[in-house]
């Protein structure tokens, strides 16, 4: 039994490492930037947080401030924020264009990365927009220290008693592991192109 235990263990951390290492090296558009953006190069954050969303999804639209506040809440204490679009240039709503206008009407001064092959949506397994990702930097890789919601009330945010990734967030300031690492999003269901 011992052995067994030994062996799925094994198993499962050759399997995260080499998830890892897949993870780092994808590369996307970053479209606010104008440049390329590439996992790899954020090896030394404390932490790299991915938001997916999309123009279309009406529970992304309710978290656009909320995202924006919480990048300029910790932006600056060596966490990266990016949001990731699996949708970029499927549909006239998530065009390259309406992209670009929704980070001029919102001001947003930080990477807004296509993922129109879905690489990074389908390697992280994302099943809702809006949801977050917490990843931290490691020798081997990066690790999923906190995904899932942002908070606990996508349609006010005056009436939100949990903020899920701000708790995650600061935890990780502290060199602590984030409890919890996982609350499920609420939000629209991603489809996975083919």
């Amino acid at each position: 039994m011992k052995r067994v235990q030994i062996l799925t263990f094994a198993l499962a951390f050759v399997f995260f490492s080499i998830q890892a290492q897949q993870l780092e090296k994808i590369e996307l558009e970053d479209i606010t930037m104008s440049a390329s953006f590439k996992l790899k190069d954020h090896q030394k954050d404390k932490a790299l947080v991915l938001i997916f969303t999309s123009n279309d999804c009406p529970y992304a639209k309710l978290y656009e401030d909320r995202i924006i506040q919480l990048q300029k809440q910790f932006g600056d204490k060596g966490i990266t924020f990016a949001l990731v679009n699996p949708y970029a240039g499927q549909s006239e709503e998530e065009s390259l264009n309406q992209i670009k206008s929704k980070i001029s009407q919102k001001n947003i001064a930080f990477s807004y990365l296509s993922d129109p092959n879905q690489l990074l949506t389908k390697q992280l397994k994302v099943t809702k927009v809006p949801e977050a990702f917490v990843l931290i930097p490691s020798p081997t890789g990066f690790g999923i220290a906190y995904h899932g919601a942002i908070d606990n009330n996508p349609q006010a945010p005056q009436s939100v008693t949990k903020n899920h990734l701000e708790i995650a967030l600061n935890q990780i300031l502290k060199k602590e592991n984030p409890m919890p690492t996982f609350v499920r999003a609420i939000g629209c269901n991603v489809k996975v192109l083919n």
